[in-house]
């Protein structure tokens, strides 16, 4: 009788911390060691006081990298026609570090997931780790998403792709992922300047896109999918302008409950958060459509 032994894939996750964003990468760590044991590497900026993310995430399996983020001249110019990009531009080197990250996880794990920080996590991604494979990428397909903004700005979209990831969750097989990787990256940042608005992520739909497997949407739960209020979240990700901590709001009763859920892992970390953070978490989190309730 032939028996077939399961394989066993070393998996590691990272994220990148630059200095703006030390509190809300307290409240994504700490939620996402509630659910899961995958070790997390984190590369934080040069000359980022992280003392208090550290004193967060003592007694849990991370790793702090402290890295100078890539500069590129590109960054200055890029954008689409109308120069505007879905992200801050002083966000750029801390994705570009995120496609440098790859490169060097590449040599120290078969499985790497990658998770931004504007996020909460309600669950573990052990289920779909386990699934996995080192020569495939895996993300939620937000296509509805960017049909709508190349619409609404009148643009061509260089990523034809029926399926296109959001990158606030993304599983890379080790395999996939070239040794020039970050080269491969400015050369296409240069090729594609003004045809560009969300860089990494339009990249990594770009770079992987014959090897990109969608995932369900719970593992990425977005507010722009019309989805949101019936799914079990695995992780939640607060995309765009309305997040727990902003003054935008046009949250509904709905997405009250996940900013209310946001303001408790906050209460969790006090004494680790900055009090203006906390603050403007509670605030939010007693809002609804601009209401204070």
């Amino acid at each position: 009788m032939r028996t077939f032994l399961k394989m066993t894939y070393k998996t590691v996750a990272f994220c990148v911390v630059d200095s703006d964003y030390i509190d809300p990468a307290i409240v994504a760590l700490t939620s996402f060691f509630r659910f899961n044991s995958t070790k997390v590497v984190c590369y934080v900026e040069e000359g980022t006081n992280y003392q208090r993310l550290r004193q967060a995430t003592a007694g849990h399996p991370i790793e702090f990298r402290v890295v100078e983020f890539p500069q590129f001249q590109i960054h200055e110019t890029l954008g689409n026609k109308y120069l505007e990009l879905f992200v801050s531009r002083k966000s750029l080197p801390a994705f570009a570090m995120r496609i440098l990250a790859l490169q060097e996880l590449k040599k120290e794990a078969d499985i790497i997931v990658n998770f931004d920080l504007d996020v909460l996590f309600f669950n573990t991604i052990q289920y779909l780790v386990d699934k996995c494979k080192p020569n495939r990428v895996y993300g939620v397909s937000e296509r509805k998403n960017r049909d709508r903004w190349m619409s609404n700005l009148q643009l061509n979209d260089i990523i034809p792709n029926q399926v296109y990831i959001n990158t606030g969750l993304v599983v890379y097989g080790a395999e996939t992922i070239a040794p020039d990787l970050i080269e491969q990256y400015e050369s296409f940042l240069h090729e594609f300047s003004k045809h560009i608005y969300c860089p990494e992520q339009d990249f990594v739909n770009h770079h992987f896109g014959n090897v990109i497997q969608e995932i369900p949407a719970h593992f990425n739960l977005m507010f722009t999918d019309e989805r949101y209020t019936q799914l079990a979240p695995v992780m939640v990700h607060f995309l765009g302008a309305d997040k727990p901590w902003t003054d935008h709001s046009y949250n509904d009763l709905y997405t009250r409950y996940y900013f209310k859920r946001y303001f408790l892992e906050c209460k969790r970390n006090q004494g680790c958060l900055t009090e203006h953070f906390s603050q403007k978490v509670r605030a939010k989190s007693e809002c609804v459509g601009g209401v204070c309730v």
